[in-house]
């Protein structure tokens, strides 16, 4: 089964299609990830990804289009992200089912014979553009220094920005704090499982607050170690003397190469469990207050109506916001509000300090801690937001 799904709705035919694979497949194949995102096309929009990885559906319309109303209803419930792409963004409201006419639709640029711009947004939905891709490798460095090593030269040339204490941390840094920061702000955990992995406090923490945070941890188990009941929540790889060279520390290139992939079945997973969450807590905030979700779309964007009828745009942010967030929610749509909703356990306070000051200077969008969605909500069905 493939990590990644783009389901095609609407006006699509065999040429779209072929010509949407083609360009998404040119663009992930840096990343080592040939065959790895599937097209799916079906007829009467049965488009039906696996809850446990990431998947996106990209709405073709055009005027007088019908159908998929139900479908495409169902899959943002599902918290499948729909993306609709029109020929003329002036013609959207006709060009599309009523149930999408509250997000932000994509426009087909002229010339743009490859859909370069479709496929894009379907892989930052997805979490596959470069910048988006982040890893945080935990280890004892008594035990698979020379490994840690290996995986992040390799996983840094599959585009991820690969965390490693020994290269990510400043000096002059609070360590600690940097720590938690970048795993809060990481995809998915690769715990290093030698010996001793869980006696030391510092990867013991680690793999435990990755699981707090949602991550689906991938377990690299040394030969001769037996996997623990802590870890059997992760995705897991049980190594033999066979995936090392001569000395016994230092992997083979194919070895390197299977972890690849399967850091990358991980992400999907985490991604996914993660995006659910959000959009999850998201909806019930609303509801509790007699709100109600309405839809989630490019950007994996959540709108949601309060009980006044002030519609809010959420930009839900997995990892650790940035002014780019704001910028970004801030000229989405055309909602009452805008909002970039995050998880702030975890988040240096510098950091926290930071959002709060941008927060109150930007007054197009602002930031919310997840936790508090309800009771914020709840505030501007007094004062209007």
């Amino acid at each position: 089964m493939a990590l990644y799904q783009v389901g095609l709705l609407g006006a699509v035919d065999n040429g779209l299609q072929a010509i949407l694979a083609k360009t998404i497949a040119e663009l992930v194949e840096p990343l080592g990830l040939a065959g790895e995102v599937l097209m799916v096309a079906p007829p009467g929009g049965t488009f039906n990804p696996p809850n446990e990885f990431a998947s996106v559906a990209m709405y073709f319309g055009r005027p007088g289009l019908a159908g998929d109303e139900a479908a495409l209803t169902r899959l943002m419930k599902e918290s499948t992200p729909v993306v609709p792409v029109v020929a003329n963004l002036k013609q959207f409201a006709e060009s599309v089912p009523a149930c999408l006419h509250a997000l932000n639709g994509l426009e087909t640029a002229k010339g743009d014979a490859s859909l370069l711009g479709p496929a894009t947004a379907a892989l930052e939905v997805l979490g596959l553009l470069p910048r988006q891709r982040r890893i945080f490798i935990s280890y004892r460095r008594s035990e698979s220094t020379e490994a840690a090593l290996q995986l992040f030269e390799h996983l840094s040339s599959l585009k991820f920005e690969v965390f490693l204490d020994t290269h990510g941390v400043p000096p002059g840094e609070d360590f600690q704090e940097v720590l938690w920061h970048r795993l809060s702000d990481a995809d998915v955990l690769v715990m290093l499982d030698t010996a001793d992995y869980f006696e030391s406090r510092w990867t013991s923490r680690e793999f435990g607050r990755a699981l707090a945070k949602s991550l689906v941890p991938l377990r690299l188990g040394w030969p001769g170690v037996v996997q623990s009941k802590r870890s059997l929540a992760a995705e897991s790889i049980q190594l033999s003397q066979e995936h090392f060279e001569a000395d016994q520390r230092h992997l083979r290139q194919s070895a390197l190469e299977m972890v690849g992939l399967a850091v990358e079945r991980s992400r999907s997973r985490g991604l996914a469990l993660r995006s659910a969450e959000m959009n999850n807590a998201v909806t019930v905030a609303a509801e509790k207050i007699g709100g109600r979700f309405v839809a989630v779309g490019p950007k994996r964007t959540i709108i949601v109506e309060l009980p006044s009828g002030h519609t809010v745009l959420v930009y839900p942010s997995v990892g650790v916001p940035t002014a780019e967030h704001l910028h970004e929610a801030a000229k989405i749509g055309t909602c009452n509000s805008r909002v970039v909703v995050f998880d702030d356990i975890g988040v240096a306070r510098r950091w926290q300090d930071h959002l709060d000051w941008l927060g109150t200077e930007v007054r197009s969008a602002r930031f919310i801690r997840k936790a508090r969605v309800a009771w914020d909500f709840a505030a501007w069905e007094g004062d209007g937001a």
